[in-house]
């Protein structure tokens, strides 16, 4: 052996049931500057798949913004109709 390092210390006794599995942190350490949701998206299919639900999003937003203005146009017309209808 080699002289250079000191002489370990004695370990003291342990019992069998101390060496249970659930008593021993098995996770790994965190890496710095890694966010787990980024991993989530790891795959193509992943991030196509995530594209595409924001288009869609994009885009019913589009047709609910067009289906508001149209039914608030509407209203317009039936209420000018409306007024006209009484006064004749």
């Amino acid at each position: 052996m080699n002289d250079n390092f000191p002489p370990l210390p004695l370990l003291p006794e342990t019992k069998l049931q101390n060496l249970r599995a659930a008593s021993l942190d098995l996770r790994l350490p965190q890496m710095k500057g890694v966010e787990s949701n980024n991993l989530l998206l790891s795959s193509g299919r992943a991030e196509k798949a995530a594209e595409f639900a924001n288009d869609m999003r994009i885009a019913f937003a589009i047709s609910r913004e067009q289906k508001n203005r149209s039914a608030a146009r509407s209203k317009v017309i039936e209420r000018r109709k409306q007024s006209a209808a009484e006064r004749a």
